[in-house]
Formats: structure tokens, sequence, C-alpha cells
């Protein structure tokens, strides 16, 4: 069974008897570090302590697992993402929305992001392997994009252009809402560089706070300038 939460205090122990799931977690560390084509069936037999014939039995071979490792990274995704959504989604068929309803939900979802995702280090897990997916994608890229990318930004693109009070098909939507994400992502993306800079061994309270408040002031100011009416 997959933990209760995202993010468990504490990792989950599995025994011998439980080969598949110790794969996954297995190919979770080492395909991050050395991707698919670095990370060998031996390595992930010897971290296992399994047969290499289990790969091949439960997975189908060194592929399988890659694509079932996909998987597990969507469902725990979505633990958190889905759920926040598909608020943002109830609100939205209620009826027209007005700018100010659409930036406060944006900035909620910003909110929600921010929380959940640069300050957990369990996303150091299977963040290697998305960033690899973004610049080199693979049959797991359309795991990943159809089980939440998708959606994500299909919510962000329908609250941008509310505010916007532009067309769906506006690449400009587009581009507004990647701006808005890609401050967030940074703090991930680049770790160790905002770490050196400024002088930090990890994320504490106080600095996810300022995090937060800098990119919501820049959300604020994104929808604030010429032809803005909020």
């Amino acid at each position: 069974m997959p933990p209760s939460s995202l993010y468990p205090k504490t990792r989950t122990r599995h025994s011998v008897a439980d080969p598949r799931q110790t794969l996954i977690e297995a190919g979770l560390d080492l395909f991050a570090r050395y991707s698919f084509e670095g990370t060998s069936t031996r390595m992930l037999a010897e971290r296992t302590k399994v047969n290499l014939a289990a790969i091949q039995y439960y997975f189908g071979g060194k592929a399988g697992l890659y694509l079932a490792v996909a998987d597990h990274i969507v469902e725990h995704v979505n633990r958190y993402l889905a759920p926040k959504l598909a608020e943002i989604q109830e609100i939205l068929k209620q009826g027209p929305s007005s700018k100010q309803r659409s930036l406060r939900l944006l900035c909620e979802l910003v909110e929600h992001v921010v929380a959940r995702f640069v300050g957990i280090s369990e996303t150091d897990k299977w963040l290697g392997i998305l960033v690899r997916e973004q610049s080199l994608p693979t049959e797991a890229f359309d795991i990943f994009f159809k089980g939440f990318l998708e959606p994500f930004y299909e919510t962000l693109f329908a609250l941008v252009t509310d505010i916007q009070g532009s067309g769906p098909d506006d690449p400009e939507v587009k581009i507004r809402a990647f701006t808005i994400m890609g401050q967030v992502f940074i703090f991930r993306m680049s770790l160790a560089a905002v770490k050196q800079t400024l002088n930090l061994k990890d994320y504490g309270q106080k600095d996810l706070e300022m995090i937060r408040s800098v990119i919501l002031d820049n959300v604020q100011a994104i929808f604030a300038g010429p032809g803005q009416d909020l």
C-alpha cells in the first residue's frame, strides 16, 4: 500500500517480501542520481538485495521499472496537487469569475505549490527525473504530462485568462503562466546556487515565508501593469 501522506516524516519500511515496492523506491533514487542510462539492473539489484530476475518478473525489464517509477511520482504529486486543482476548477465552473477572484485563486495556487514543493526535501528523490524528462523527454514524460502537468497548467491558464480578460488561446496567457511558475521552480531547480548565494544550509521557515511573499508580490505586479484593471 502507498504511504498515507505524500511526504511521510519517516521512511516506510518494506521487507524483501515486497520486492516490487522496494525496486520502485530504489529506482526513485538511482534514476534521479544517475539517469536511466546510467543506472544498471545490477545497481538496482544490489541496492534492493533482490534477484536480477525480479526486475524482469515485476516490470518486464529496466524500462518497465522506469515507467513504474514515473507512475509512482504522479500518484504522489497528485495527493497534494489534485485536490487543490479540483477545488479551483469547481469554483471556475460556477459561472463568470471576476478578475479579483481569479487573482486570489491564482495566489492560493502559487502559495500551495511553494508550501508543498519548495519547502519539502523529499522532492529531491524524484526532482532529478522530472528535470531530465523536461530536457530529454522519454515515454515517461507523457506519464508526467497527462498525470499532473497538463491539468495543472490548464487550471493556471484558465485563471490567467480570466485575469487578463483575453482569449484562452492567447499565447501571452501561457507565457505569463510559465513566467509565474518559473519564479517558484527556480527555488528547487537551482537549489545549490540559491543556498550558496544566500549562505543557507537549507530553507528555514523564515526563508520560505520570504520566498512566498516576494513571489506573491511579483504575481500582483505582473497584473498591475498598463491595461490591467485590478
